[in-house]
């Protein structure tokens, strides 16, 4: 999410302190994601629709909704957005490989 504050402010003429990607909040919880709500936060930082995640994972839109939902409350975010940018912080792509064991 620091890359994204960076980008921004330099395109501005400004630059602001690095934060440490330990200091945001949502990423001291996302060790409680659940392995499905990971699978729904990984296609959903790719810009994903609920009904696009829940066909490809073979569940439903409400149940997408829900995990969106439970993500949002584990990780402390308001919307797709700031999950999705916790998200490829703490992964460091859109692709979701890292040492979360789910």
């Amino acid at each position: 999410m620091s890359r994204v504050f960076d980008a921004f402010s330099d395109a501005a003429g400004s630059r602001k302190p690095k934060a440490e990607p330990t200091s945001l909040p949502g990423l001291a919880k996302i060790n409680q994601i659940s392995k499905r709500e990971w699978e729904v936060l990984r296609l959903l930082s790719r810009g994903w629709k609920n009904e696009e995640i829940a066909k490809s994972l073979f569940i439903s839109v409400k149940t997408v909704q829900t995990h969106v939902k439970n993500i949002f409350r584990k990780m402390g975010c308001k919307c797709r957005l700031e999950a999705a940018l916790l998200f490829i912080e703490h992964s460091g792509s859109t692709d979701g490989e890292s040492s979360n064991s789910g």
